[in-house]
């Protein structure tokens, strides 16, 4: 700090007339020059940030934990335990820093090391096997690759890949748009896929988020697959078409990109494991030094003619200058952005915590995160019908509610449905917060997006728990994001209509007119409209042209409707094989098998006496025979059958055709058939040779 190198001097007097004599005033103002100061003698601000320039964090380990119930609790209220897997015998696994480990010892907790250091096996296993993005034998869905951070995708490779999607498929999915900026003012990125990605339409919306936590990177690399595949599947896969064409499916891959980026600094190769968002309280404090009076000389003055007399000079204090120095600085706690929700926010300090060290640190206030704002006001615009926050890890469905235990959800028996639906591929372990991990979460995201019912509608939310560890190697990504596909496509499914359906097995059909119960589930979140089920048999026999309407069953309903199947086409026994066919909007339809056996009457002719069987069958001609391909009928009557059938030398009903007096054997082997001729009189049979 430079010191005052000048002074200013102001001279004040009182004037009289020219030649007279008189007596005034003079002072002399001492004042620092403000400007001679090397920097502004305020607000001098010397920023800090307490955390290191490169950092680096604890080992972390795997642990299994051996405590009695009693013991549990108390870990849980003290530690804030986040994703452990609760096994058999009072125990549990999961993984903690070292320091942690510590403390679970202290608590009496008997502590078993699985794998010692986390990142070391990270690092181990993706040398052991590393997987280029061009490797041959990876069936990948186009334009989803690998990152640069232990096979995860770094933030700025996410934006990067959003961008890459926009320019692969224009016409299918939105530029990327930001909803908001995070703490240290990085974007929170938002696509939309649909077959008008430009343009909000009046469509079931879905929100797929992930990287709520930074060290959970699985969940984001499982967006951007499922993404990827639904995109690269429209023009050849039905399903993918019909989700696109009548959904908008809206994607946030990184919700804490500061905590995410963070761990890339911290762990370039992957295995950061910090949790929360890069929350700072900062304080200021001022340093003053070398403190100086601020004086003025006051004189008598006397002029006469063209001359000044002073005298009596004296100084005067009139003030006092110091130098300041303000310093700032901020310490880095960060908030755990699921606990930062406003529902429910601080209900208890075991789901959630108010200290700043704290994994769980639930915030000053709810709301208080930027990047929870800007996902609260999205949502807000939106009116979600279905929301997914992919997590890791655990292999769990977590549904609301999740602030306590033993809270009744109203729809439970809805959730129920749906999720066995959800995880009928993946078999994820479904429950509440404290039954899949034995503990309780407030301020959470799905208790949120489902409870909060009064500034908007409610959203039916869910929060998957993928994998079994933070960073698992890079071999496991893609079959990761292969497990939970289905679970995606179904959620997708959900905001809109979607049924499932089934009639039972082991059916005999013993009359022609046969009637099938089919029971049928409404999973998704519209009431049924203009879809139908019909049956289609496999063998091409006339079996009717009934259907069950849907429209009218209503969201989450159980019904059984009845679909009459006619086997006036059928005689003796055997087997119908077929499916059961739904008929959405747009034509995607969806089968079903479904077989059933018969045991019909054999056809009876109508005339006993031989001599009117003669000359039924002789009043009956076929030409050409031998055929190659069409056959006809005549009759001297000129009748037309009611129905003709053609039998192989099995006696396999091979083709019927009903009310017309030609058939078509082309599609049928070379070989001699029966033909069964139904008349108003009776049966006929005669033979065709087929060349």
């Amino acid at each position: 700090m430079k010191k005052f190198n000048s002074l200013m001097v102001f001279y004040y007097h009182t004037f009289s007339k020219p030649n007279s004599l008189k007596r005034g005033s003079v002072f002399l103002f001492l004042i620092p020059m403000l400007f001679a100061f090397s920097k502004p003698l305020s607000a001098q601000n010397n920023i800090k940030n307490i955390s290191p320039a490169n950092p680096t964090q604890e080992v972390y380990s795997r642990v299994k934990v051996s405590a009695d119930p009693q013991q549990f609790i108390k870990m849980v209220e003290e530690l804030g335990f986040d994703h452990i897997s609760l096994k058999k015998n009072n125990s549990f696994e999961g993984e903690f820093s070292q320091t942690e480990i510590a403390d679970i010892i202290k608590l009496g907790g008997k502590v078993k090391i699985l794998i010692p250091d986390l990142q070391k096996n990270l690092i181990a296993a993706n040398n052991k096997r590393l997987i280029n993005n061009s490797d041959a034998d990876l069936a990948l869905p186009a334009g989803f690759t690998y990152g640069s951070m232990g096979g995860y995708l770094t933030y700025a490779e996410v934006v990067a890949k959003l961008d890459q999607l926009r320019t692969m498929y224009p016409n299918l999915i939105s530029e990327k748009l930001s909803i908001g900026k995070s703490t240290e003012n990085r974007d929170l990125w938002v696509v939309r896929i649909s077959n008008n990605p430009d343009v909000d339409q009046d469509k079931p919306k879905v929100f797929f988020n992930a990287l709520t936590h930074a060290r959970e990177p699985a969940g984001m690399m499982q967006l951007i697959y499922y993404m990827c595949t639904l995109l690269q599947n429209y023009n050849t896969d039905p399903e993918a078409k019909f989700l696109i064409d009548n959904r908008e499916i809206y994607f946030l891959p990184v919700v804490n990109p500061d905590g995410y980026e963070y761990n890339r600094n911290i762990s370039p190769n992957g295995g950061g494991m910090w949790r929360k968002n890069r929350y700072k309280v900062c304080t200021t404090t001022t340093t003053v030094s070398n403190c100086r009076d601020i004086k003025v000389r006051r004189c008598d003055t006397t002029w006469k003619g063209t001359t000044y007399t002073v005298r009596g000079c004296k100084d005067v204090v009139i003030g006092r200058v110091c130098d300041t120095v303000r310093k700032t600085t901020c310490t880095t706690y960060g908030v755990d952005l699921n606990r930062n929700f406003g529902y429910k926010w601080g209900y208890d300090n075991t789901g959630s915590s108010s200290s700043t060290g704290s994994d769980t640190y639930r915030g000053p206030s709810a709301f208080s995160e930027p990047e929870i704002k800007a996902l609260r006001d999205f949502s807000l615009l939106k009116n979600f019908k279905m929301v997914c926050n992919q997590h890791t890890p655990g292999d769990q469905l977590t549904y609301p509610y999740s602030y306590a235990d033993g809270v009744v959800n109203p729809d439970q028996a809805l959730y129920d449905k749906r999720n066995a639906l959800v995880t009928e591929v993946n078999h994820f372990l479904i429950g509440h917060m404290h039954q899949t991990a034995g503990y309780v979460a407030n301020g959470e995201a799905s208790d949120w997006q489902y409870g909060e019912q009064t500034t908007k509608a409610k959203a039916y939310s869910w929060s998957p728990e993928l994998g079994q560890s933070f960073w698992p190697a890079q071999s496991l990504i893609e079959p990761l994001c292969q497990s939970t596909l289905r679970m995606d496509l179904n959620m997708s499914w959900i905001a809109g209509e979607y049924f499932r359906y089934s009639a039972p097995a082991g059916l005999n059909a013993t009359t022609t007119n046969f009637s099938v119960p089919v029971t049928i589930i409404n999973y998704g979140e519209k009431t049924g409209c203009v879809e139908k089920i019909n049956f289609i048999s496999s063998d091409t026999l006339y079996t009717g042209n009934d259907s069950i309407s849907l429209a009218g069953v209503l969201s989450g309903a159980t019904v059984v409707k009845n679909i009459a199947i006619d086997l006036s086409s059928y005689s003796g026994t055997g087997t119908v094989n077929g499916v059961l066919r739904i008929n959405y909007t747009g034509g995607y339809t969806e089968d079903k098998p479904f077989s059933f056996t018969y045991s019909l009457p054999s056809p009876q002719r109508k005339i006993g006496a031989s001599a009117d069987v003669k000359k039924l069958n002789e009043s009956y001609t076929i030409y050409p025979n031998p055929t190659g391909s069409l056959f006809y009928i005549s009759s001297k009557n000129n009748e037309t059958p009611i129905s003709i059938m053609v039998y192989d030398i099995n006696g396999s009903l091979m083709k019927m055709a009903q009310n017309t007096n030609q058939v078509d054997l082309s599609d049928v082997a070379k070989g001699i058939y029966t033909i069964k001729i139904e008349t108003a009189e009776g049966f006929i049979d005669k033979r065709i040779t087929k060349q």
